[in-house]
């Protein structure tokens, strides 16, 4: 091979022969214009026009370069100290560069690592020279990978936002839900592609780092050389095997090991993300849609039998007494709940039903009020509940008022009007809370003086009785944003029947049938432990109305119909996130990916990085496979190497003195050939020669097979220095 080369280059000529040869064409040249210009004339060609022919100009002389005995000599120190002299260039193009093409170019140089030369305008395009530098390298490989990086936390960041903006969601509906799966799914695939796409550039990156460390076996360079690829780092972890020591393992495979675990751990951590949320149904909230829906049936407290359906209300009510009253200003109503601002006026929103699955629940904007206000009055006679009558003053006169019934000390007497006079949905109530007994509430002079103070009554007894006029309106129902149709209305009976639900019971009429009773003692549910006013009364009866409507709605033994609404309730979804790790993992995720593009460009840019094409990877095996000549050309990788013996090979570089000292790498089979010493900068182009340096003779220098090199092939391994 090395003669082959030298037969490519020939000596400089001495003067003597520069001129014998310029002699020599001047005259050629000067027969072949005295032939053109000088043809024979040819009684036939007479009228034939004569065109001179200029001679074809001279073909270029071959370049010529010099090769000495002192070019195979050349230190790394006399390399350095040259680095700064430029090669001979070729004169300018005459190609007009526009602005934009040379924005695009910078960009590209910018950005690419293995572009060690930014070009300029006035430079040949043609060169093939091209200058190393450390810290250009270094800053072309921070702004190649940190836009890798800046992907990934871009994509951390948007998936915490989307997890965050729908936690905060009160209810999730399918539509939403699938925006959210498709957000989702969209992001943690980007993120897989962006870090698998990554960590495969890094180990592009990193393998001419690996194959310059030191020589190894060319099927394992060969590995290397493709370890963007998961497969061959997993063949290279069998093959890459210590050669010393069995049982322990090389510094490739410790690398393989670690590369594998990168890999494992940035998928682990991007799909387990999708553990740490869930979308579950809601407890709180429902979605709404048109469909069926359950109502309740207020007209069905209505059939037919007066006295026993108003002793059924008042069941209704006393079973309501559970219910829990809400202030006007709370801001969601509950089941079993109700709004009342205490003073006799209360409301209750209806709760509909999904007609298919009674679990879901609505507040419905539909709603049903009580209004009931009191008068007092003082009883100056039979105030302890023992008498058939009392007598109280209406403010201008004694009245004395006949009782059904003795409600006994502390109880209480709601006598309801069968045929009220205050409207078609209203109820007239009296109703006389008596005083409770000396004996049991004698607490001193400092209490008479309080009870004085609240109700101006005479105390000469202790106990103060209270007579009540009232009356109870329960209006039509009513929606805030819809006119409601006849199906969602009640009738004015039944109004009266709710409005009057605290005074009926299952006791006969009386005055001639025209009232009915009900009397609750101290000792029953429904206990009075102080004595009542006005508003007391009023919240009272509105409470028990409401109470008894309230339990109805909730209960599966009231009667309820089906109607289609537009506001049929359906489950609706809640996403709840575990923070704690959810966070955590999109917080780990970029920072290994930060780690490990420093460690790639701190150790990566310890080598000369060249292009991914297949045309540069080409390049650096020429010299190598150009063994084989014209032969193989369908042969197998593991086919090559068998062919070509598995040599140990490395990748480096290698003084030359050619080309005006312009540096050389190539992947070197031979231990003498290549530099032993980290990449220099400068200009690199090279002569080609790696195995072996061409003397000015011709010969091959192959001693590096024998002595202490040749000890050192035998023992080298990629295992043993890696």
């Amino acid at each position: 091979m090395a003669a082959e080369a030298s037969a490519n280059y020939s000596p400089i000529p001495t003067r003597d022969e520069e001129n014998g040869a310029n002699e020599g064409r001047g005259e050629a040249h000067e027969d072949v214009q005295n032939d053109v210009q000088n043809p024979p004339h040819d009684a036939e060609t007479t009228n034939v026009p004569i065109i001179e022919i200029s001679p074809p100009p001279s073909p270029p002389s071959p370049p010529t370069r010099v090769n000495t005995d002192n070019s195979d000599n050349i230190s790394v120190a006399q390399t350095l100290s040259q680095s700064g002299t430029r090669p001979v260039e070729q004169p300018p193009n005459h190609k007009r560069y526009s602005n934009l093409s040379v924005w695009k170019e910078r960009i590209y140089n910018s950005v690419a690592p293995s572009l060690h030369e930014i070009m300029e305008l006035g430079y040949s395009d043609h060169s093939t020279s091209r200058e190393y530098r450390h810290h250009k390298q270094r800053n072309r490989l921070l702004r190649l990978t940190i836009g890798e990086w800046i992907n990934t936390l871009a994509l951390c960041v948007g998936y915490f936002s989307i997890l965050y903006a729908y936690s905060k969601k009160d209810t999730i509906s399918v539509p939403q839900r699938r925006v959210f799966n498709a957000l989702t799914t969209g992001v943690s695939l980007l993120l897989g592609v962006n870090l698998a796409a990554s960590l495969r550039s890094y180990a592009k990156l990193l393998r001419w780092r690996m194959l310059a460390a030191c020589y190894r076996p060319l099927e394992t360079f060969d590995l290397v050389m493709g370890c963007d690829s998961l497969m061959n780092v997993i063949k290279l972890l069998w093959k890459a095997q210590n050669q010393k020591r069995k049982f322990l393992p090389s510094r490739t495979q410790i690398l393989c090991v670690l590369w594998l675990l990168v890999h494992l751990a940035v998928t682990i951590l991007v799909g387990i993300i999708g553990l740490n949320y869930n979308l579950d149904t809601s407890a709180d909230y429902v979605l709404t849609q048109k469909g069926s829906t359950s109502i309740v049936d207020l007209n069905s407290l209505s059939t037919g039998d007066y006295s026993a359906d108003l002793a059924a209300v008042q069941q209704w009510g006393i079973r309501g007494e559970v219910t829990t009253p809400l202030d006007q200003g709370y801001d969601v109503e509950e089941q079993q709940s109700y709004y009342s601002s205490f003073e006799g006026h209360t409301r209750y929103y209806f709760q509909d039903q999904n007609a298919d699955d009674p679990d879901r629940v609505i507040i419905s904007s539909r709603y049903i009020e009580s209004l009931a206000s009191c008068q007092d009055y003082t009883v100056s006679r039979g105030q302890y509940g023992n008498l058939s009558y009392i007598i109280y003053n209406n403010g201008k006169k004694d009245v004395n008022q006949s009782l059904p019934a003795t409600p006994g000390p502390g109880g209480l007497l709601f006598i309801s009007k069968l045929n009220p006079t205050c409207g078609d949905r209203c109820v007239e109530f009296h109703t006389f809370q008596a005083a409770t007994s000396p004996d049991s509430n004698d607490n001193g002079d400092g209490d008479e003086d309080e009870d004085e103070d609240n109700f101006d009554g005479d105390l000469d007894d202790g106990g103060v009785g209270t007579y009540f006029i009232c009356n109870n309106t329960v209006p039509q129902v009513q929606d805030d944003y819809n006119k409601l149709t006849s199906e969602y209305l009640t009738e004015d009976m039944v109004g009266r029947m709710l409005a009057g639900a605290i005074g009926w019971s299952d006791n006969p009429p009386t005055a001639d049938g025209k009232e009915e009773y009900a009397v609750y003692t101290n000792s029953s549910e429904m206990s009075f432990p102080e004595a009542l006013g006005p508003g007391d009364v009023a919240d009272l009866i509105s409470s028990f109305t409401m109470g008894a409507i309230s339990f109805m709605d909730n209960s599966p033994a009231m009667y309820r119909k089906t109607v289609i609404s537009k506001e049929q309730p359906i489950a609706a979804q809640v996403l709840n996130v575990t923070w704690r790790y959810a966070g955590t993992i999109l917080a780990v995720i970029p920072f290994i990916h930060f780690c490990t593009l420093v460690a790639v460009i701190l150790w990566a840019n310890k080598a000369i990085i060249k292009d991914d094409s297949h045309l540069a990877i080409a390049k650096a095996y020429h010299t190598l496979l150009r063994e084989l000549g014209d032969r193989g050309c369908l042969l197998r990788g593991d086919e090559i190497v068998s062919v070509l013996g598995n040599p140990p090979v490395a990748y480096g570089w290698q003084a030359s003195g050619e080309y005006d000292r312009a540096m050389h790498v190539d992947v070197f089979h031979n231990l003498t050939t290549r530099t032993e010493k980290p990449f220099a900068e400068g200009w690199y182009d090279g002569n080609g020669k790696t195995n072996g340096i061409t003397t000015s003779t011709g010969t091959a220098n192959n001693t590096g097979l024998r002595g202490s090199f040749g000890q050192r092939y035998r023992d080298v391994d990629a295992a043993d220095y890696f």
